[in-house]
């Protein structure tokens, strides 16, 4: 009898012990199914997904266009299932994917406001440079960096011709910001002197800058000495000899002139 008692009693522990794990599989099962709803809901709800695309920092760009874009490069497919849920917004890509499909664009920033908004704040690029070389021009902004291939002339941009026609990568910089100060300086320091510069050729290095004028002679400057005491010089020797190919005014106190 003793046995007997023992046994049922164990019988009775595993059948109470059988119980609480089926109610614990039961209620993880169910939580599974909760938590497997929502995230659907989350990711493949139209409520959530990307529906409004606010464009901010536009001046001559075409939002529609900027809006097109983040609306492509938001959604996401998962086999046959396709989505632009909000909560899979990968902001720096969509960033990235703007400045690759509009050139113009210099920065790209993206946030998003639940629960269907992205925003897109952009600054654009401002053209400062026609820069030549290899028979092909580009446009350069104000940090030197050649963002487009240019398929008209713009009379107002400073146009650089390169001499050495190397070839330029678009996206890539071609010269520094501080050597673009210097050109415009030597064009407006020209200027006020009487000289109308209509383009600049660079030789071999930034250091030389050759300023072409509308007479068809040209000013040789030195791009790491101080622009208005060259121009002064200038100013000051052209009355005695014309040049008629060039005038160098690169040695401090002397001009040499052709």
């Amino acid at each position: 009898m003793p046995t007997n008692r023992r046994t049922n009693y164990r019988r009775g522990e595993w059948t109470r012990s059988r119980r609480g794990y089926g109610k614990f599989w039961a209620v993880g099962l169910v939580l599974a199914a909760v938590l497997a709803g929502i995230g659907y809901l989350l990711v493949f709800s139209p409520v959530f997904w990307v529906d409004q695309v606010k464009v901010e920092g536009v001046r001559a760009l075409s939002a529609e266009e900027l809006r097109k874009v983040v609306f492509e490069a938001s959604e996401r497919s998962f086999g046959p299932l396709h989505t632009r849920s909000i909560f899979l917004v990968d902001k720096g890509s969509i960033a990235d994917a703007v400045k690759r499909a509009v050139p113009e664009v210099a920065t790209a920033e993206v946030t998003t406001t639940l629960p269907d908004t992205a925003v897109l704040a952009v600054s654009e690029r401002r053209s400062t440079l026609l820069w030549k070389t290899g028979g092909q021009a580009y446009l350069v902004d104000q940090q030197g960096v050649a963002y487009e291939e240019a398929a008209d002339m713009d009379e107002e941009l400073l146009t650089v011709e390169d001499s050495t026609n190397l070839p330029v990568t678009v996206g890539e910089q071609v010269v520094g910001g501080t050597f673009i100060t210097v050109l415009e300086e030597i064009r407006q320091s020209l200027k006020d002197r009487g000289f109308e510069v209509t383009g600049f050729r660079i030789p071999e290095t930034t250091f030389e800058v050759q300023a072409v004028t509308k007479d068809g002679w040209y000013a040789i400057f030195d791009a790491t000495r101080p622009v208005e005491s060259q121009a002064d010089a200038l100013k000051l020797a052209v009355p005695r000899e014309r040049p008629f190919e060039y005038a160098d005014l690169r040695v401090p106190g002397r001009v040499y002139v052709r």
